[in-house]
Parts: structure tokens; sequence; C-alpha cells
């Protein structure tokens, strides 16, 4: 949609009038907030280029004009399990940069067969899609309801996506890489010196149960990922998770976790 000289202005004059009202100030309070010269600016801008209402304006200290889009911010509900292993994973996060997924789990009867984790892969092929955005930014909120936490504050930091997943399998690089385009071959990596060649170094050993079915055998995970983030961010109040006893995932209630 193309915006017009008025459109603009309008617009402009909205954020304005959204900006005293957020801050309490009556007009007479504020300096003239856009100049004469400001204003040739956006005039001029406004009659070459083609921009959409999610255009914000804003100026350079040397005064130029630019014009920039808010990026959306996608909130991935980041679940690390509700026992005491799921809280070493959920410790073992915030010491790192790193969120694990394991979409892929050992058979109960076959100890060299691995099942699928009924929506894991899909949703995490939905989150790997979504780094190929520029207009995202992908936050992964950590939840654990272990030590103390209860329910009701069991979402405690978030954490940026830097765009990196790395997998503990080549051969899971590949299953991921053919069912996205072919842009994504840098996002999604091999690399045992990061994952560990049968588990990530320090993460939980659950598996380690008699009734398990590697009991006995090489310890091994199953098919993960690690999930690369800038670094974990705590909540200024933690919050109750998303309602589904998941991994990673979005819904309507993760829309409602907080941005700070």
């Amino acid at each position: 949609m193309i915006i017009l000289l008025e459109d603009l202005l309008t617009n402009t004059k909205a954020n304005m009038n959204k900006f005293l009202s957020e801050n309490g100030l009556r007009e007479d309070q504020v300096s003239e907030m856009i100049s004469p010269d400001q204003s040739e600016m956006m005039k001029e801008w406004a009659s070459t280029e083609e921009k959409t209402m999610d255009d914000e304006p804003w100026w350079d200290e040397e005064g130029g004009l630019h014009f920039m889009k808010e990026p959306i911010v996608r909130k991935w509900h980041g679940g690390t399990g509700g026992d005491k292993n799921g809280s070493k994973n959920y410790n073992k996060c915030l010491k790192t940069k790193l969120y694990p997924v394991g979409w892929k789990r050992w058979n109960k009867e076959n100890p060299d067969k691995e099942d699928s984790r009924k929506g894991c892969k899909s949703h995490l092929l939905r989150f790997i899609e979504s780094l190929g955005d520029s207009n995202l930014e992908n936050r992964i909120y950590l939840h654990n309801t272990m030590d103390g936490r209860g329910i009701n504050e069991s979402v405690t930091h978030y954490g940026k996506a830097t765009g990196k997943v790395y997998c503990n399998g080549d051969d899971s690089v590949k299953e991921l890489l053919k069912a996205l385009p072919e842009s994504f071959s840098e996002n999604v990596i091999y690399s045992p010196s990061i994952c560990g060649y049968n588990q990530p170094p320090g993460w939980s050993v659950n598996c380690h149960k008699v009734d398990s079915p590697r009991y006995g055998l090489p310890y091994k995970w199953g098919t993960f990922c690690l999930i690369e983030v800038e670094e974990w961010v705590k909540l200024k109040k933690p919050v109750s998770g998303a309602g589904s006893r998941d991994t990673i995932y979005r819904n309507s209630k993760t829309e409602g976790y907080p941005e700070n």
C-alpha cells in the first residue's frame, strides 16, 4: 500500500500524540518535534518512495531521515521437562547459550530404532523456517516448574535466536534440510564438537534407567539439536507457561509472554 503525504503526516501526528500520552505531557511542553527541514525531507521522500504504514521515521544525529520497520517478535515456548532431569537441562541452558530439542527418542522395544516425537519435528521446522525472515525476532522463553518455581513462575528467561541450530548427527541435518529451502544450509549445522558424539556434555542422562531400551549400552540421547541464543535474559517477573506439555512451540498464550 502506498502512503500519500497526508497519510504520512497523519501517522506522524498519531505517533506524537501517543508519545505525549505515554509520557504524561502536554503538546506545549514539547519542543517542535519536526523541523521545517525535516518536514521538507519527508515531503521529498513521500513523493519518490513507496512505503507501508509499518515504516517508522527517525533521524540520525546529523539530521538524516531514515525509515525502518519494527521487527515482529515471535515468542516460542521452550520446555525443558517436568522432572529432576528436566531441571538439570534448564540449569544447563542458563549456563550456556543453547536450548535442546530432542525430536526422536529410542523405541521402547528396539534399542537400535528411533521413533519421532509427535509434533516436535514439525514445530522445530517452523522455528527454523522463521529464522529466514529478517523482519522476525525469534525469542525462546525458557520454562521449568522444578526447584520451587511452580506453575505460576515457570517461565523465567528468554533468549534471542542467533540463527544457528547445531545437530548431533549428520543424517539428522540432511533430514531437516530436505524439508527446508536451500537457503537454510548455513542455519542447520552438524557439530559433534558442540553436541557431543553421543550426548551434549553435561546435560542430563535420564535414559540411563533400567527400563531404558539402551540400558547397559553406550549412552545416546537419540536425535536432537541445540538451538543457539545470544544470551538468556531474565524476566523482571516470571510468568506461567502456555499450557501445552511440549518442547518448542507457539500459540496464542505464548504471544502474551512479557517483552522484558
